[in-house]
C-alpha cells in the first residue's frame, strides 16, 4: 500500500515549497473534474492536505489531514506553489497559482485558505485566450520566486511578476520585434534550475523553446523530427544545460535527454520503455541520477540516467504484467518501495517532494492521489540513492593533507593542507631560510634578542662566538672582561687611595748588606739571592737571579710565588702563565669565579690545549652540579657530544612535562647550528631519533621538502619516513634523490609441485653420485637420465632461485639441515662463474665475471690435464678413462613439475636449451643466448658415438677474487636497483618486458665488475655515478650524454653492461 492516499479526488498536485517540519508534507490539489453527474458539474476545488509524513503510519494517527478548501470558477489545467522568499512575512505559506481551463491564472494565499479566510484568492490574471493554461511554474530561485511563467493553448508564454500580487506585472519573454512563438498549444513550462532568467516551454506540435529573459529572445529551439507532441519538459536539478522532454505520441513514446552544450538537434540519449504515450516526467531534486515517468500504458518507471536503464516500476496492480521492453525494469512490490499499493488506472501526473527525500506523489484517473516511497528501489541499480549517501566527510592523510568531500564542492572532492602548529611552521621556514643562506651568526643574534630566559641568551651568545674570526678574544669580551676598560682603570689608579697606605719599603740590615756585597764580589749569585729572600728583599733577589743563570732564575721565581701568592692571589695566574701550568690553575681555581678562569684560558691557553682545558673546567662544574655553566664550557671547547647530551637531557625533561613541540624545535636549532663547525659529525641514535621525530612533525605541517633534510637516520622508522616523504612530495626534484626502498624485496618463487618436496641445490649437486654414478649407469642409463635432467632443469633452477632469496628464512627441515650459508647456486661451479637470476623470466643463468660470457646451462667443471711432456697435444683416453670423464649426473625429478607448469605434458624446445640442442628448435631463438655457450663433455655411451676429445690444456690466468662493492660505489648499485624496481611496477608491453630483462642482466654483470678489484677504472666509475644520479633526478639528457661518453671510451671492455644501461635510459624516459 502507498504511504498516504486521498480518495475520490481527481486533480493536479503541487508540493509545499516550505521546508519547515509542519509544512514540508503539505500538498495543494486542484481538481480536474468534480466527479458528479448532471447539470451541477461546474467549476472545481482547491484543497490543502497535510499528508502527515512525519507521524508514521500507525492506525491511531490520522493519515491525511484536510487543512482547507475553496471553490473555483473553473477546473484546473495546471498548478504551482511558490515560497515567496522575499515576502515571507506577508505570505508565510507562499502563494499558489492555478492555470484554469478557461484561460485564467488565479493566485491564492494558502495561509488564508488554511485559516478559513473568506477570500483566499488574491487576484486573477486574464492574458491567455482560447483555452486552458496547461503550462505553469514559479521560478525556483529564491531571489526570483515571485516570477510566474505560464503557457496556454493560444501558444503564448507570459511572465508574471507577483511582487505585488494584487497588481501583477505581466510581460512576454521575447517582445516585438521578435516574432518567435509557439504555433501549437503549450503543454508545459519549466524554469532552469541553475540560471534564474532561463525558462523553457513545450508545445503539442513537437517544439520546445528555451527563452532568455535577460536577452529578451529565444536562446534555442528543439524540434521533434516527426512533430510528436511534447507532453512534459524538465531541467536537471544540478546541471543547467541538461533538459528532458517526453513524448505523448503512442507511436514513439520516448524520453529524450538533451545536452544543450553539445547539440540542439540530436539528443544525448533516448530512453525507451513505455509502450504508449508518456503523460508526465519528474526529475528527482535530491538525486539527479533518478527520473520518474508515467504513461498511458499504465506504467510508472524509475530510470537510472547514468546507466540509461529502467531500474524499477511503480506497481500498477496488474501482477502478471511484464517489465517494460528494453528497459530492464524490475517490478518491485510492497517492501522495496516502502509498501506501495496497487493502482488499477493510469497515472497522469507525478511529482517528487522537494523536501521529503525519496517520496513522490501521483495522481491517477481513478480519482486517487497517492504518496509513495522509493527507498529500496536503488537495489536494482546496485547503488543507493544520493540522499542516503553521506553529505560530507573528511579524512586525514600523510603530510598534513586533509581529503574532504562535500556536495557543495564543484569537484566533489578537495585536498587541503591543515597546519596544526602554525608557530612551528613559521619558525621552521625561517630557520630553513637562514640555514640556506648560511647566516648562522645572524640567526644566533635573532635568538638572543627573542630569548625569554637568561640561560637561553647565554647559550646563543656563546653559539654566536663560534662564527667570529677572533672567537677567543670575543669570548673574553663576552665574559665581561673589557681589555680597554681594565687598562684604563690600571693606569688611572692612585696609590694614595689604597687603604694600605701605599707601598711600604723595608730596609736590609748592615750585616745582610755586607753579606750580599761579599757574595757578589766572589760571584756567588745564589748566596746573594738567598740572603735577599731571607731579608724580604724579593725584588732584589729576582734582579740578582737573572744574572745567575736559568736555574737560579726559576728558583728565585718559585720562592717569590711561594711567599707572595697567599697575600696576592693574582700571582697564581702569573705563575700558571709563566710556567705553563694552566691545567693546575683549572684544578685549583674557585668554581664560583669560573668565568675568570675561562677568560684566563682563552687569553693564555695554546690553541691545541684550549679545548682540553675548557673540558676540564666543564667537568669540574658538572661534578659540582652546575650543568648550565658546564655546558657553556663544553661549547667553548666545541665538544659536540657532551654539549648535545646536556641539551638532550633538557629536551627529555621538557617532553616529559607535556607535548612541547617547540622544545623539540629549539633543540634541533641548537644542535644544527652548533654542529656546523664539525661537518659530517655522526650523532648518537637517541639524537637521531629526535631528528626523525622532528622530520615527522614538519611533514605533518606540510613541510615535506624540509623534513627530508632531517630524516637522515638509518633506523627502519626513518627509512619508512623518507620513502613516504619522497613519494608524497609534490615536486620530486625539490625532494632530491629517491631514497632506497625501506623493505627488502624477496622473490617467493614458485612452490614445488604436489607430491614431492624439492631438495636444496647443494644436495642435488652432491647427491647425484658424481662421476661414479655416471659410470655405473652405462650408455642407456645415462641417455635416460639426460632426458630426466632436461625435464627437471627448469624446476631445479626455480628451486635455486627460491634458495637464493630465502637463505635467512625458515625453510623445510631438509633444507635447514643441508643448505649452506653461502649462495648454494654457486657451489660446484668452475672458478670465476656465478649464478645469476633473470628478473624477466625468474630463471637462473650463469655469468663469467672474467670474460663476461653467459649461459643458461651450468658450465662444466675444468678437467685437470694429465702430466705429459707436451701439454699442447694430448692423446685421447681409453674407453675406461672416457667413462670416468662423464658429466656429473643430477638426481631425478618428477616430470609432473614441468607438466604442471605448462598445463600439459608437452614442452617446447624454444624455452629449453637442452631440448633444443637434442631435437632442434623451430622458432625464435633464446634472446639471452647472445654469447657462445661453453661446450660440455660428451656423455659416455651417447647416441652420437663421437670419440671424446680432451681439450687443449692451456695455462689459465688467475681468476680475480670477488669482494664486496666499495661503499662509494653503492650509490650506483642502489640507484640502479631502485630504477629497475620502479620499472617492474610500471605498465610495460611485452617488448618492453624483454628489454627490462636485458637491463637487469646488464646490471647484474655491472655489479659483479664493481665487486671485482680493478675491473672498472676510476674514471668509468665516476661517469657511472654521474649517470645514475642523473637518472634518479629524471635528467635523461645528462644520462644519455654520460652513456655516449662511456660507449665511446670503454665499449670494448664493458659492452656487456653498457647496452643494458642504454636500454635503461630509454625505458626510464618513457615510463618514469
Amino acid at each position: 500500500m502507498p504511504l498516504r492516499e486521498i480518495n475520490n479526488l481527481a486533480g493536479l498536485l503541487a508540493w509545499s515549497p516550505i521546508g519547515s517540519s509542519d509544512l514540508r508534507s503539505v500538498v495543494a490539489v486542484g481538481t480536474k473534474d468534480s466527479g458528479s453527474i448532471g447539470f451541477d458539474d461546474y467549476g472545481g476545488d482547491l484543497e490543502l492536505y497535510d499528508l502527515c509524513l512525519n507521524q508514521g503510519t500507525s492506525s491511531s494517527t490520522p493519515e491525511v489531514k484536510s487543512l482547507g478548501s475553496v471553490k473555483t470558477s473553473s477546473r484546473f489545467a495546471s498548478i504551482s506553489w511558490s515560497p515567496m522568499t522575499s515576502k515571507q512575512q506577508e505570505f508565510p505559506m507562499g502563494l499558489i497559482a492555478g492555470g484554469m481551463l478557461d484561460g485564467t491564472v488565479n493566485i491564492w494565499d494558502p495561509a488564508r485558505l488554511a485559516n478559513g479566510h473568506e477570500q483566499p484568492q488574491l487576484t486573477s490574471i486574464n492574458k491567455h485566450t482560447g483555452g486552458a493554461v496547461a503550462g505553469l511554474q514559479f521560478n525556483p530561485h529564491p531571489a526570483s520566486s515571485h516570477l510566474l511563467a505560464s503557457g496556454g493553448s493560444d501558444g503564448e508564454v507570459y511572465i508574471m511578476s507577483l511582487e505585488n500580487p494584487q497588481t501583477p506585472n505581466v510581460f512576454v519573454p521575447a517582445p516585438p520585434p521578435n516574432q518567435t512563438k509557439h504555433t501549437g498549444e503549450i503543454s508545459k513550462i519549466a524554469w532552469n534550475t541553475q540560471v534564474a532568467h532561463i525558462v523553457a516551454s513545450a508545445s503539442n506540435n513537437g517544439s520546445a523553446i528555451v527563452w532568455d529573459l535577460r536577452q529578451k529572445k529565444p536562446w534555442c529551439e528543439l524540434r521533434e523530427a516527426n512533430r510528436s507532441p511534447i507532453s512534459d519538459i524538465c531541467w536537471n536539478p544540478t546541471e543547467g544545460l541538461h533538459l528532458i522532454t517526453a513524448s505523448s505520441d503512442d507511436a514513439n513514446p520516448v524520453v529524450k535527454l538533451w545536452d544543450l552544450r553539445a547539440s540542439t538537434t540530436m539528443p544525448l540519449a533516448t530512453l525507451q520503455g513505455h509502450t504508449q504515450g508518456i503523460l508526465g516526467v519528474s526529475w528527482c531534486p535530491h538525486d539527479p541520477r533518478l527520473l520518474m515517468s508515467t504513461g498511458k500504458d499504465n506504467k510508472t518507471i524509475m530510470w537510472d540516467l547514468f546507466s540509461l536503464k529502467a531500474i524499477a516500476e511503480l506497481p500498477s496492480g496488474v501482477e502478471a504484467e511484464a517489465a517494460p521492453s528494453g528497459g530492464n525494469a524490475n517490478s518491485i512490490g510492497g517492501g522495496a518501495f516502502g509498501g506501495m499499493g496497487a493502482s488499477q488506472q493510469k497515472r497522469y501526473d507525478i511529482q517528487w517532494s522537494p523536501h521529503c527525500r525519496g517520496v513522490l506523489a501521483t495522481c491517477s484517473f481513478d480519482r486517487k492521489v497517492q504518496a509513495h516511497s522509493v527507498v529500496g528501489a536503488g537495489q536494482a541499480s546496485g547503488k543507493a540513492p544520493k540522499w542516503l549517501q553521506r553529505p560530507a566527510g573528511v579524512t586525514t592523510g600523510f603530510g598534513g593533507k586533509i581529503v574532504k568531500f562535500n556536495s557543495a564542492l564543484k569537484t566533489g572532492v578537495a585536498i587541503e593542507r591543515m597546519v596544526e602548529e602554525p608557530v612551528l611552521k613559521a619558525a621552521s621556514e625561517y630557520f630553513e631560510g637562514m640555514m640556506a643562506n648560511k647566516d648562522y651568526k645572524g640567526f644566533c643574534e635573532t635568538k638572543i634578542a627573542n630569548s625569554q630566559s637568561e640561560k637561553e641568551r647565554q647559550v646563543w651568545g656563546f653559539m654566536s662566538l663560534i662564527f667570529e674570526n677572533n672567537a677567543r678574544e670575543q669570548l673574553v669580551q663576552y665574559l665581561g672582561f673589557d681589555s680597554e676598560a681594565i687598562s684604563r682603570i690600571a693606569t688611572e689608579l692612585d696609590p694614595s687611595s689604597d687603604i694600605s697606605g701605599g707601598i711600604k719599603e723595608s730596609k736590609m740590615g748592615k750585616m745582610a748588606e755586607d753579606a750580599v756585597s761579599k757574595a757578589l764580589l766572589v760571584g756567588n749569585f745564589e748566596a746573594a739571592v738567598e740572603c735577599c729572600v731571607k731579608n724580604g728583599q724579593l725584588a732584589d733577589a729576582l734582579i740578582l737571579s737573572s744574572c745567575g743563570g736559568v736555574e737560579l732564575w726559576q728558583k728565585a721565581q718559585a720562592m717569590y710565588f711561594e711567599r707572595e701568592a697567599s697575600s696576592r692571589p693574582y700571582l697564581n695566574i702569573v705563575n700558571a702563565v709563566i710556567n705553563n701550568t694552566l691545567s693546575d690553575l683549572v684544578g685549583k681555581s674557585d668554581l664560583s669565579n669560573w668565568r675568570e678562569t675561562l677568560a684566563i684560558l682563552s687569553t693564555y691557553g695554546k690553541s691545541e690545549e684550549f679545548p682540553g682545558l675548557c673540558e676540564a673546567l666543564g667537568a669540574r662544574l658538572q661534578e659540582a652540579g652546575d650543568m648550565d655553566s658546564a655546558t657553556l664550557c663544553f661549547m667553548s671547547a666545541l665538544n659536540i657530544p657532551k654539549t648535545v647530551a646536556f641539551w638532550k637531557a633538557e629536551l627529555d625533561q621538557a617532553l616529559g612535562m607535556g607535548d612541547n613541540i617547540m622544545a623539540l624545535h629549539t633543540f634541533i636549532e641548537k644542535v644544527t647550528v652548533f654542529s656546523q663547525m664539525q661537518a659530517g659529525f655522526t650523532f648518537p641514535e637517541d639524537v637521531q631519533e629526535m631528528f626523525t621525530q622532528y622530520a615527522e612533525a614538519l611533514a605533518n605541517q606540510g613541510l615535506g621538502t624540509i623534513a627530508m633534510k632531517y630524516a637522515t637516520s638509518q633506523s627502519q622508522d626513518c627509512a619508512e619516513l623518507r620513502d613516504r616523504l619522497w613519494n608524497g612530495a609534490d615536486d620530486k626534484r625539490a625532494a632530491g634523490r629517491q631514497p632506497g626502498f625501506p623493505w627488502g624485496k624477496v622473490n617467493v618463487g614458485i612452490s614445488p609441485a604436489a607430491g614431492g618436496v624439492a631438495k636444496p641445490v647443494a644436495q642435488q649437486q652432491q647427491g647425484g653420485g658424481g662421476y661414479g654414478q655416471g659410470q655405473a649407469q652405462g650408455g642407456y642409463g645415462q641417455q635416460q637420465q639426460r632426458v630426466q635432467q632436461q625435464q627437471q632443469q627448469q624446476p631445479q633452477q626455480q628451486q635455486q632461485q627460491v634458495q637464493q632469496q630465502h637463505q635467512h628464512h625458515n625453510q623445510q627441515q631438509t633444507q635447514q639441515q643441508q643448505q649452506p650459508q653461502t649462495n648454494p647456486a654457486n657451489h660446484g661451479l668452475p672458478p670465476g662463474w656465478l649464478a645469476m637470476q633473470d628478473p624477466g623470466s625468474g630463471r637462473t643463468y650463469y655469468a663469467n665475471q672474467q670474460t663476461g660470457a653467459t649461459t643458461w646451462d651450468p658450465p662444466p667443471m675444468p678437467i685437470p690435464a694429465a702430466p705429459v711432456p707436451q701439454p699442447k697435444v694430448m692423446q685421447p683416453p681409453n674407453p675406461s678413462q672416457q667413462a670416468n670423464l662423464s658429466t656429473p649426473t643430477k638426481p631425478t625429478f618428477s616430470s609432473q613439475n614441468l607438466a604442471n607448469k605448462y598445463g600439459d605434458g608437452f614442452v617446447s624446445s624454444a624455452s629449453n636449451p637442452e631440448l633444443a640442442a637434442q631435437y632442434g628448435n623451430i622458432g625464435t631463438a633464446n634472446p639471452y643466448n647472445g654469447a657462445a655457450r661453453p661446450a660440455g663433455a660428451n656423455v659416455a655411451g651417447s647416441s652420437t658415438g663421437t670419440p671424446h676429445q680432451v681439450p687443449t690444456q692451456a695455462t689459465a690466468e688467475p681468476v680475480p677474487q670477488v669482494q664486496e662493492i666499495p661503499p662509494e660505489l653503492m650509490t650506483v648499485v642502489n640507484g640502479l636497483k631502485g630504477l629497475i624496481g620502479s620499472l617492474e611496477g610500471a605498465q610495460l608491453a611485452m617488448p618492453e618486458r624483454k628489454q627490462l630483462g636485458e637491463i637487469s642482466k646488464g646490471c647484474e654483470i655491472l655489479f659483479v665488475k664493481l665487486a671485482t678489484p680493478n675491473a672498472i677504472d676510476p674514471d668509468t666509475a665516476e661517469k657511472l655515478q654521474t649517470l645514475v644520479a642523473a637518472l634518479q633526478n629524471r635528467d635523461y639528457a645528462t644520462a644519455g650524454n654520460m652513456s655516449t661518453l662511456l660507449a665511446n671510451s670503454v665499449w670494448r671492455q664493458h659492452k656487456d653492461f653498457l647496452k643494458g644501461i642504454k636500454y635503461l635510459i630509454q625505458l626510464a624516459g618513457k615510463k618514469l
